[in-house]
């Protein structure tokens, strides 16, 4: 298990044999590098892909857990190869972290692919090594922290930041594993929080960006290295479950709710 350790500064502690890391990170025109393979493609592009990471960001009560529920639900209709999909919670009370469970349960019969872990109780470095270490012994096709704000004791310190993040990414090429981080945004404006926030948006694949609207959230996408995917939305229906708003913004490619656009 790798164990966390805050530096105070950046700084090099040993000798580095800097033609040995030339050489394994110089990228070669004559070599196959293999294109990542997608966690989540809504039909027309790779939204999540396997070895990166992505930022899911909102204000307070934007319904970023709803999203999550049906981000889940889309991805297991989407793509029928995943096996295990992971939400590590960091805020919710057992019950409440019980309750998105049985949502999803609801939306798709493929929920036993589905796991929740609540880490409330444990302390920030506890968390991401848990977090770490889960990754490293059950590789799962995407793992969603909510809130990556509560891995880190100080989000806006640059040194804490870069190393939790650092460690993710690593992770997440060592393993393949799809990294997505829920972060909420500034009061005043619409920047993911903290030093941490903009290292996210730096280092993510994809970018997705909730505001709420009536009884939902419009789902944006802010940043992606990819082609980007269309606006889309999401409200919360009688049974209190999230589903697609169809024709949202008269999107030509959301024509129902059954489409696996956003």
């Amino acid at each position: 298990m790798l164990e966390l350790k805050i530096p105070k500064f950046t700084e090099v502690t040993q000798e580095v044999d800097y033609k040995q890391l030339l050489d394994k990170h110089l990228i070669k025109i004559d070599e196959v590098y293999e294109k990542p393979d997608p966690v989540y493609n809504d039909g027309f592009t790779d939204v999540l892909t396997k070895g990166n990471i992505s930022l899911i960001q909102g204000k307070a009560k934007s319904k970023k857990t709803f999203f999550i529920i049906l981000l889940q639900h889309l991805i297991l209709k989407a793509n029928k190869n995943i096996n295990n999909i992971t939400v590590f919670d960091t805020e919710q009370t057992y019950y409440h972290s019980q309750l998105i469970t049985k949502r999803l349960m609801q939306m798709n019969d493929d929920y036993q692919k589905c796991f929740l872990v609540n880490v409330r109780q444990l302390s920030k470095a506890e968390r991401i090594n848990f977090v770490i270490w889960y990754i490293e012994n059950y590789t799962p096709d995407l793992l969603i922290i909510d809130n990556i704000r509560d891995m880190i004791i100080d989000f806006n310190d640059l040194g804490m930041s870069d190393e939790v993040l650092t460690k993710l990414v690593n992770v997440a090429e060592k393993t393949g594993t799809h990294i997505s981080c829920v972060l909420h945004e500034n009061k005043k404006d619409d920047n993911a929080r903290g030093h941490l926030g903009s290292e996210l948006v730096q280092k993510s694949e994809t970018v997705i960006q909730l505001k709420g609207i009536e009884d939902g959230a419009e789902i944006i996408p802010n940043y992606t290295r990819n082609k980007p995917f269309k606006n889309g939305a999401f409200k919360i229906n009688n049974d209190g479950l999230p589903e697609l708003i169809a024709g949202f913004h008269l999107d030509e490619h959301i024509s129902d709710s059954d489409n696996l656009q956003f």
